[in-house]
């Protein structure tokens, strides 16, 4: 398993993915600039299945402090641009912070 980590980043959550289909940088780029209200966390992308939902989880100080099960890769036809995929990833990341971080 390959992950892609995103390095030096001044602003933004870093989005990694261990999916080599979801590499495009302007989709790093995108996330970070739309997370920039979280610069220390960690957003990582794990297509678990491709007939179930993939999971996600977000890092920060150097543990996991939240976690989700959410459609993405097994309905990847429905996020055809990459402004559609930086949405996606986007809610999904702002859901976790509001279901398991907020609380």
């Amino acid at each position: 398993m390959k992950t892609n980590c995103i390095n030096n980043i001044s602003f933004g959550a870093k989005f990694s993915t261990c999916d080599l289909s979801n590499t495009n940088t302007e989709i790093f780029k995108l996330f970070k600039e739309r997370t920039n209200e979280y610069p220390h966390l960690t957003f990582k992308h794990n297509q678990s299945s491709t007939i179930g939902d993939d999971h996600f989880i977000i890092i920060g100080n150097n543990k996991i402090l939240g976690e989700k099960s959410a459609s993405f890769s097994n309905n990847i036809d429905a996020y055809p641009t990459v402004e559609d995929k930086v949405n996606r990833f986007v809610r999904i990341f702002k859901s976790i912070i509001n279901e398991t971080i907020k609380h």
